[in-house]
């Protein structure tokens, strides 16, 4: 089990304000709260949801709980305007046989947005990953690379 810490009024943007009702319904979601403070909210995540790992996947879920906004948003997937290559070196095809790679474009990063992605990275890394043993994340601005 993984403790997840939400910055609650960013939350409580995404979701509305957090009453005594609402906090319980959090746990009946299977998150049991940790616990609330007027600046976070401290909730339990299993191992079995990982898509909650952050403010955006559990906003969604919980959204989707409470019958306030269901479904799944739908994205666009293009082929890549160039032809990209991914090589992987022969050095380390054994420690890692497999890769997936995705091109994201039109996203605004703010210092705030990065320390969420690493905070998930670091979460699945340490869970799924066995401590990156099983997997590991990377991503890299596309003109760096």
């Amino acid at each position: 089990m993984t403790i997840l810490t939400l910055n609650r009024k960013e939350l409580e943007k995404n979701i509305g304000k957090i009453t005594p009702e609402i906090e319980e319904k959090i746990s009946m979601f299977g998150t049991p709260v940790e616990a609330l403070t007027n600046e976070e909210l401290s909730i339990d995540i299993t191992a079995n949801r990982p898509d909650l790992l952050s403010m955006q996947g559990f906003s969604r879920g919980i959204l989707s709980f409470l019958g306030k906004k269901t479904g799944l948003k739908e994205y666009a997937v293009e082929k890549p305007g160039k032809d990209y290559k991914v090589t992987i070196d022969k050095s380390v095809k054994k420690i890692r046989p497999y890769a997936v790679c995705a091109i994201i474009k039109n996203l605004k990063f703010t210092n705030e947005k990065i320390k969420e992605i690493i905070d998930i990275q670091e979460k699945l890394h340490g869970s799924y990953g066995r401590n990156r043993k099983k997997l590991a994340i990377g991503i890299y601005p596309l003109e760096h690379i």
